[in-house]
């Protein structure tokens, strides 16, 4: 899939038997949230089977707690809005987590989980503006055994983001 800067990959996985279809996109951070959603819809709208979802969404999971003040000082130090830059993830969260719930994947990492994803110590050393904008959905054609965002001092040294572990099955 291709949009204006970006692109989206849809790959089909032959795995014991049957097949598993992972669908990545990474929009670009200024994005209209509408097309976001828009984006993601067109990448998985056809896709059927056992399906993950995953990229850097650029955007915060509705159900993620997180400091929005905290978030707001620290987008300061690159974004001449901050402000709207913050809203823009938070709603774009909305839109594309919503658009892809009815269209069945979900979240596969447990609250538990859910740790930042951003900053590492590459990015900043400052902890406290951590936000999840990489995420891992799947549909119930997956039962998840673990997942989580992975913490440690190598993931701090080998990318700006932190990566993500997902441990899951195909349901018979």
């Amino acid at each position: 899939m291709r949009t204006e800067d970006r692109g989206g990959l849809v790959a089909v996985i032959s795995v014991m038997m049957s097949e598993l279809t992972v669908a990545a996109y990474h929009p670009h951070p200024n994005r209209d949230p509408a097309d976001k959603a828009a984006d993601f819809v067109r990448l998985v709208a056809d896709l059927s089977g056992p399906m993950i979802v995953c990229g850097d969404f650029n955007c915060v999971s509705p159900e993620d707690v997180i400091d929005q003040a905290s978030m707001i000082a620290a987008f300061r130090r690159f974004s001449r809005e901050p402000e709207a830059t913050v809203d823009q993830f938070i709603e774009s969260g909305r839109q594309v987590f919503a658009a892809l719930r009815r269209l069945g994947p979900k979240d596969a990492l447990p609250p538990p989980g859910r740790r930042y994803s951003i900053p590492t110590d590459l990015i900043s050393l400052d902890k406290s503006p951590g936000v999840r904008i990489d995420h891992v959905l799947a549909n119930d054609a997956l039962e998840i055994v673990a997942s989580e965002v992975i913490h440690s001092v190598a993931t701090n040294r080998a990318s700006d983001h932190h990566p993500i572990m997902l441990d899951f099955r195909l349901r018979s």
